[in-house]
């Protein structure tokens, strides 16, 4: 009877040095992964500023991009308003708009005119007057 107590007593420093050798393992596995929770943290504060930066990058490139595209919009518009302008004025020198078209034909056609045949009946060539240079007229 008195034999079980006594190897109670005696299994007792084994299972206390047993525990003793467990505890610094848990103690350890505790650390280790509080620190690998503490690196996540870090590890996805990290890739959220690296993110906020980007995203502010992308801002200003897309705002830079913004700027040009209007600069270029107003540098096309004024080139337009500024033709616009020159082709009003050259309108208003003539006394109709079909005096206008006539003499812009007659500017794009005449460098390529080599000879001009004309009648002897007095008349218009072209829609100008024509004038017999036999006549005291002008050619």
């Amino acid at each position: 009877k008195s034999q079980p107590p006594l190897e109670r007593q005696r299994a007792r420093p084994k299972q206390n040095r047993a525990t003793v050798a467990a505890e610094p393992e848990s103690s350890r596995a505790k650390i280790l992964a509080e620190q690998k929770g503490a690196e996540q943290v870090i590890a996805a504060e990290t890739q959220r500023e690296v993110a906020s930066v980007d995203l502010e990058a992308a801002k200003a490139v897309a705002t830079a991009k913004l700027t040009a595209a209007e600069a270029r919009r107003k540098v096309v518009e004024a080139r337009t308003t500024a033709e616009a302008d020159v082709l009003r004025e050259e309108v208003a020198a003539y006394a109709g708009d079909d005096d206008y078209i006539r003499a812009k034909l007659y500017e794009k056609i005449a460098p390529q005119i080599k000879d001009v045949l004309t009648a002897d009946a007095p008349g218009e060539m072209f829609g100008l007057p024509v004038r017999s240079a036999a006549k005291g007229g002008a050619k």
